[in-house]
């Protein structure tokens, strides 16, 4: 995914058009230096990755400090949401999410982030979103960041309604919290998000 990036940003005429990336990647699983190894020998002059493993203290910082979350997940259930995201949002960053079941339950597609399927779809999304990186052309990183605030903003009761109660039998009476008004979505608002051709 990288290495097209970059491969798409040096071939532009004047390459001011993308920025240089720095990519984050944290963890400290078995395979980190066979990992480490492979992205040494790559070719990466417009993208310089490093790997890390935080105190808890400093990983929020190093989010925060961010413009841009990136969660590989797969849930093979379908069933679990990626914390990572959660953490994302909690620091402020839209992501890109990788697909499965019940990921819109988190990541809404062109409001707090974006969905993809594959590598090539990553791709794309990343040139999109970082083109005339930090001018008033690209729109496309605060509208996402906008959406991230307003997800933070949700009450508790709205998800329970929205996403845990349809999940129970009739059967079950549980208590109604909240009022209507305090049940409605920003999301609903129509002038609200990044046109779907756009990403």
């Amino acid at each position: 995914i990288l290495l097209e990036y970059k491969a798409v940003v040096s071939t532009q005429s004047t390459g001011t058009d993308h920025p240089d990336i720095i990519c984050a990647i944290t963890g400290n699983g078995p395979q980190k230096s066979y990992y480490q190894g492979k992205i040494a020998e790559l070719d990466m002059s417009r993208v310089k990755i490093v790997t890390c493993w935080l105190e808890p203290e400093d990983y929020p910082k190093l989010l925060a400090a961010s413009d841009l979350g990136v969660s590989l997940h797969f849930s093979s259930s379908g069933l679990d949401l990626p914390m990572k995201v959660v953490d994302m949002f909690a620091a402020g960053i839209p992501v890109c999410a990788r697909n499965f079941k019940c990921l819109k339950e988190l990541v809404i597609h062109g409001k707090n982030g974006c969905v993809f399927d594959d590598s090539d779809h990553l791709g794309r999304q990343l040139l999109t979103m970082f083109k005339k990186f930090g001018s008033k052309e690209n729109k496309h990183l605060s509208i996402l960041r906008s959406g991230v605030e307003h997800f933070r903003k949700l009450p508790w009761h709205y998800h329970w309604r929205h996403v845990a109660l349809p999940v129970f039998d009739d059967q079950y009476v549980f208590e109604d919290y909240g009022s209507e008004e305090e049940d409605k979505s920003p999301f609903g608002q129509s002038s609200f998000g990044i046109p779907r051709n756009m990403i």
